[in-house]
């Protein structure tokens, strides 16, 4: 159902429009040039650094044949959206790539907004962040609103639209009314978390040559190419606080001087480098390699295709060890139909294919292979961590970046300090610089008083009734402890399931850890603990240094009283 708006209504929101684009206020974290270039390679990977391993799927719900029926107001289907969502939660995604459509914008872009809104806000409630789509030149070159056919049977995205489509993407006096859409729906996203990145153009120049390419105007990569230019700088001028990026879609077997002027753009101007891969393990593994020449993080946003030998098993680890943001191509099954490979379009199929191509789910959130989703979810979720010391499994990256000495330095070191929970184990670990290394011969655990160390205190409750403590020298020694509140230490208990691993590094040390669920339950703490997070620096004699996350409520150094402690959750 469309929504109409009074002319003056109009006329008064484009003009708020035009102003927010062109007076923008300067954030203060953002460079006065960012507006014009990308992000620095610097800015770009400090906020990679924070993004937990990104895995999902590109989403649109099994009610739908496009984007138009998606987000239309009469087939916008938020119980459907809200069941897939969780599906996606169960299997361990945590982002989705979600395309929008120019013409929703022109039809009502008041309700396009507001359903975009409702739509983030569901996505928020399953914890998954959302790359949005703003225009996309695959499939169908004749969009049209209103409703839309029924799926040909048996035939990969057979309802699937371009945005804008040939007409307006060859008529250059048409691109204002893309520059009010584009500029629009940044500005409204542009400062909201839960928007992950952008995504401005998917797959620029295709030429559909199995589907519709009789229906594709001539030279439509030159049409593209200058399309994208201009949408590359509106949404600059708009500088949001997310990154932009742009597909590589042509370049699977290339080496970067042979990319098509359309992925050399997307290459040298996206903050991060946005790639489709559709191949098997080891052509995969070399596109990451030469894209990660660039400095920047990786984002595959569209694989698996099964028969192609893309899959999830094939490929997800690959994406896991360089930390290559991935979206699957197909969630839950239905009008989209792309559980029929690409050849669907020549060739004639009259039942459900015995090979899927794309898709996890059937539409009843029942696995299309039980298997593959428990490899999902595997690597997904809270699979044991390796304590090597080497730091392989960690994609969370330093929960904690800095512990404070606020008596006599005044001021924070550089220890990262992170911890993962999972069903049978704490683990953690700290990467310690420290220029001031002193040797200890260990006698006993109280020879270690005077050791370089880092801490790890636990208590059930604030009072610190009953707390427990491992202090850990770079080369594993352990002094362990269980005490109360005041002082009452017993150096004679000991940690039954501490398992520890250490390196030395240039200027510092590792240590990393692990200590049962169960051992801690024993203390009679279950899923949220109070945690002392602590370093002592000695440098030769007496002479030491300490470090704590929480400053305690104490005028010289005493991590043994409440104030030291900080409540941290033990479910995630």
């Amino acid at each position: 159902m469309n929504q109409y708006l009074s002319p003056f209504f109009l006329a008064i929101a484009f003009l708020s429009l035009c102003n927010s684009c062109l007076n923008k206020e300067k954030r203060p974290d953002t460079p006065n040039h960012a507006s014009i270039e990308r992000w620095s390679e610097e800015r770009i990977n400090d906020w990679y650094e924070n993004q937990t391993w990104l895995v999902g799927a590109n989403f649109v719900p099994s009610s739908a044949i496009n984007q138009l029926e998606m987000w239309q107001d009469d087939t916008f289907d938020t119980l459907k959206i809200d069941k897939e969502l969780s599906w996606a939660h169960d299997l361990g995604f945590n982002t989705m790539r979600v395309f929008l459509h120019n013409l929703l914008w022109e039809q009502d872009s008041l309700g396009l907004i507001n359903r975009a809104e409702k739509y983030l806000e569901i996505a928020d409630t399953h914890q998954i962040k959302t790359m949005f789509v703003l225009l996309d030149d695959v499939w169908d070159p004749n969009p049209k609103l209103g409703n839309q056919h029924e799926p040909n049977p048996h035939v990969h995205n057979s309802g699937w639209v371009q945005s804008p489509g040939h007409e307006v993407l060859v008529d250059s006096t048409q691109h204002n009314k893309l520059e009010h859409y584009v500029k629009g729906v940044l500005n409204h996203f542009k400062d909201d978390p839960r928007v992950l990145i952008w995504d401005l153009y998917n797959e620029p120049g295709n030429p559909n040559s199995n589907s519709y390419g009789e229906l594709e105007p001539e030279n439509k990569e030159i049409h593209s190419l200058r399309l994208l230019k201009k949408v590359y700088q509106w949404a600059r001028e708009v500088n949001p606080s997310q990154p932009l990026s742009i597909d590589i879609w042509t370049s699977v077997n290339k080496e970067l001087d042979e990319m098509s002027d359309i992925d050399k753009f997307a290459f040298e101007n996206s903050d991060v480098i946005n790639f489709h891969c559709y191949a098997n393990a080891e052509a995969t593994t070399q596109m990451v390699e030469r894209l990660s020449a660039a400095n920047r993080p990786l984002f595959c946003t569209e694989y698996m295709a099964r028969s192609v030998h893309s899959t999830f098993q094939d490929i997800l680890p690959i994406f896991k060890k360089h930390k290559v943001a991935s979206y699957s191509w197909g969630f839950v099954s239905g009008k989209s139909q792309t559980i029929y490979p690409w050849d669907s379009w020549q060739k004639e199929y009259t039942a459900e294919p015995e090979l899927w191509f794309h898709d996890v789910l059937r539409e009843d959130g029942s696995p299309y292979k039980q298997e593959e989703v428990s490899f999902i979810q595997s690597i997904t979720g809270d699979a044991e961590i390796l304590v090597d010391a080497e730091l392989g499994d960690w994609d969370r990256h330093h929960y904690l970046f800095g512990l404070s000495d606020p008596w006599k330095l005044k001021a924070k070191d550089q220890t990262h300090f992170d911890y993962v929970v999972t069903p049978e184990h704490f683990y953690f670990y700290f990467k310690t610089m420290d220029a001031t290394p002193t040797k200890i011969t260990y006698v006993n655990e109280r020879s270690l008083l005077p050791a370089d160390r880092v801490e790890l205190f636990f208590s059930s409750d604030k009072e610190l009734t009953e707390y427990y403590g491992a202090e850990m020298t770079p080369k594993g020694e352990v002094l362990d402890f269980k005490a109360s509140f005041p002082r009452n230490i017993d150096h004679g208990w000991d940690f039954k399931t501490l398992t520890l691993a250490t390196k030395d590094i240039d200027g510092g040390y590792i240590v990393e850890g692990s200590i049962s669920r169960k051992e801690l339950e024993s203390f009679g703490i279950q899923n949220e603990c109070y945690l002392g997070v602590f370093r002592a620096d000695f440098h030769g004699g007496k002479k030491v240094n300490w470090y704590t996350k929480t400053i305690p409520d104490s005028p010289k150094a005493d991590f043994h009283i409440p104030s030291a402690f900080s409540k941290v959750s033990l479910n995630e």
